[in-house]
């Protein structure tokens, strides 16, 4: 079983117990608690930097896939945005006196081959998605390992259960973004092994957002979760989902990548709006 798939397992289970902490990766100074609003603050530089990387997955698999020769370039602005959100959350986390993982700092290291990879096309769009998922579950771990249970206040950590919740159906979201880009790029039929991962995609999240985070979280990011659904931009990237899954077997899918990229990025910065609505209100219960 894969680490993100235990990872999804085990996350309710986690977040019952939060007070039974393993070892963590994080290193702490003598003063354990350095505030739950920096705490709070730090999840929030996180969570853009994995809007970052999510942004910067898309945009590898999209260049990897096309079947013209695309020029590296279309790729430098999101790599700039994530070494500019990286840097953000290495302040955080000085102010809030911990360090990045041993995990994070290595996957850190091995980046720049990792782009290199993909400016080179020596790399499968895959692969090159799945080591990016890969550096996107570390930091979810940071979150939800190593920061959360350092936060004094249990409403805090109440409201983090859903938030982690959104986090994750936002990055199905992302990797079904990707997916559905490569497939559309080369318009073919699509093979057994890639339309299961597909519809687990799909499944989780459905099962992250419409189940586990409408469920848990407050009356009005629900509210705001359900007025995404009925933005036409969601409803066009359903659309492009069910016609990708209707020519499943003959491929000529009739739709532009840009067309699709366009309607699923606007979803994907709407779910970004509602998670930092979910942080502002766990940062309002400690000014209060």
């Amino acid at each position: 079983m894969s680490k993100g798939r235990v990872f999804l397992k085990n996350l309710g289970k986690t977040f019952l117990v939060l007070g039974l902490v393993g070892i963590s990766s994080l290193s702490f100074s003598a003063n354990k608690d350095s505030g739950d609003a920096q705490k709070v603050r730090l999840i929030a530089a996180i969570d853009t930097l994995v809007h970052s990387y999510q942004a910067e997955r898309g945009t590898a698999v999209q260049f990897l896939s096309s079947k013209v020769k695309n020029n590296p370039s279309i790729l430098t602005e999101q790599r700039d945005n994530v070494d500019d959100n990286t840097d953000v959350v290495k302040e955080r986390l000085d102010l809030c006196k911990m360090e990045l993982s041993a995990k994070a700092l290595e996957q850190n290291s091995q980046l720049s081959a990792l782009r290199d990879s993909v400016s080179n096309s020596s790399i499968l769009p895959k692969v090159s998605a799945a080591k990016y998922t890969e550096i996107i579950y570390e930091y979810f771990r940071i979150i939800k390992e190593d920061i959360t249970p350092t936060i004094q206040d249990p409403r805090i950590k109440a409201g983090l259960v859903s938030h982690m919740y959104l986090m994750l159906g936002k990055d199905f979201c992302g990797r079904e973004r990707a997916t559905i880009s490569g497939i559309l790029n080369v318009n073919k039929p699509i093979d057994a092994d890639s339309l299961k991962v597909l519809n687990k995609l799909i499944d989780e999240q459905a099962s992250n957002l419409d189940d586990k985070f409408v469920n848990s979280t407050e009356a009005d990011l629900k509210d705001m979760y359900f007025e995404i659904k009925q933005d036409k931009n969601y409803s066009a990237a359903l659309e492009v989902r069910k016609t990708v899954l209707a020519k499943a077997n003959t491929g000529d899918f009739g739709i532009t990548t840009p067309e699709w990229w366009a309607a699923k990025t606007v979803v994907m910065n709407l779910l970004k709006k509602l998670d930092e609505k979910s942080l502002q209100k766990l940062l309002a219960i400690v000014k209060n």
